[in-house]
């Protein structure tokens, strides 16, 4: 198998590209929401993001099982339907939904969990060592299509709206229509096997080279890109821009560029070559973009931290899924257990994300002097994490040595 993308990678694409519209549409702007709601609760923002997490984690080994028995399409219809319908209960409940932000989490967390189960499982068996940076490049481009359609539409329904609540529902009301088509696309394509042998596939990571680096660079640079900074900058920008609307306009326009890059460089077939460039422009985009933030709260500063981090996420979306699932091939007994790596690699995705966000409980309020300990935090954990990468290449390019 050469280069090329199959039908079944456009498929993957093309579902995946849906589903972030609507799990973004939700996510978003229940965050800004629930902010709006809580009177700026940074407690309730933590506690929200960390429960959803924790959720997402055990619902990877709650259904694992099930994706082992060739149950995968199962799993992503009952995805669609549950988002759907926590997308359709924020509807119903309204100024009401901080009361039950703790149910609204944990059913977020379950069926966003099933879905991204599925995605790394079919990511990575469906494809070779030779695709996966194209394959990746391509599914990040689709995937900030509809990260851009997201601010794009809900700047639209603001503009639109005579009231907030309304233009929520509107926001809302596509994120569910979008969740529908996505159904058409739930075929899953992954073999059943007997049993999962997570214990002994755990032990045989652990005896990898580079293994501990791959977890450091996973756990760290997850937190520190998309973690609570990363929810946290939109709340300060609404309060800038006075309103929701003006921040789907700059969230809509610094998208484009992330966009173009990702498509400029999935047209390379040997861009598996280029990917430790891509893991190192990652690290300095994000440590420009959090050195921006100590010049002052601004409309520049804040846009300047958006576009960098924007484009910082392309890079790392392609060169982590590539590295990670090229670390997996390495070795001939884990790269037959796709599902075992996956969950355990998860725990360290998830742990980056949960640590961030419980930084948050140590903040009283939310303003750019306030952010300046957390960004310094983040800058320190950008260079453990490029040091991370660095050695989990090496190991990386010494397993690829032919053996004499």
């Amino acid at each position: 198998m050469g280069t090329e993308l199959t039908r079944q990678h456009k498929r993957i694409i093309t579902r995946h590209a849906l589903f972030i519209y609507a799990r973004d549409s939700f996510r978003l702007f229940s965050n800004i929401y629930l902010f709006d709601q809580s009177d700026g609760d940074l407690a309730v923002i933590a506690t929200y993001n960390i429960v959803f997490l924790a959720t997402h984690l055990v619902t990877f080994y709650l259904f694992a099982p099930w994706l082992q028995k060739g149950k995968g399409t199962i799993i992503l219809f009952s995805s669609f339907i549950g988002l759907a319908a926590t997308t359709g209960a924020v509807l119903a409940l309204g100024d009401n939904t901080v009361d039950y932000y703790i149910a609204v989490a944990l059913a977020f967390g379950v069926f966003n969990g099933q879905y991204w189960l599925i995605l790394h499982s079919e990511s990575l068996t469906s494809t070779t060592e030779q695709q996966r940076a194209s394959f990746f490049s391509y599914r990040q481009g689709f995937q900030l299509a509809a990260m851009f359609l997201t601010p794009s539409l809900g700047w639209i329904a603001f503009q639109l709206s005579d009231s907030q609540e309304v233009a929520y529902q509107i926001i809302f009301f596509t994120a569910i229509a979008a969740l529908g088509i996505t159904m058409f696309f739930a075929n899953v394509e992954i073999e059943s096997k007997e049993t999962l042998q997570l214990r002994f596939t755990a032990k045989t990571l652990v005896r990898t080279p580079g293994f501990f680096s791959l977890a450091t660079f996973t756990t760290i640079t997850l937190g520190v890109s998309r973690g609570a900074l990363n929810t946290l900058v939109p709340f300060l920008l609404v309060d800038l821009l006075d309103g929701e609307s003006g921040f789907a306009a700059v969230e809509t326009i610094v998208q484009l560029f992330a966009i173009a890059m990702s498509f400029v460089f999935a047209r390379y077939k040997r861009n598996t070559q280029h990917i430790s460039t891509m893991g190192y422009l990652t690290f300095a985009l994000f440590a420009i973009a959090y050195l921006a933030l100590f010049f002052g709260s601004s409309l520049v500063t804040y846009s300047i931290y958006l576009a960098l981090r924007v484009v910082g996420s392309t890079t790392l979306n392609i060169s982590w899924n590539t590295v990670t699932n090229d670390f997996s091939s390495q070795n001939s007994y884990v790269s037959q257990q796709s599902i075992e790596f996956i969950l355990i690699r998860e725990i360290f995705t998830m742990s980056g994300f949960i640590i961030s966000f419980s930084l948050l409980y140590f903040l009283d309020t939310l303003t750019l002097a306030a952010l300046q300990p957390l960004l310094t935090v983040f800058l320190i954990g950008t260079a453990i994490a490029a040091f991370a990468f660095r050695n989990l290449l090496k190991s990386l390019a010494v397993a690829k040595e032919p053996t004499p």
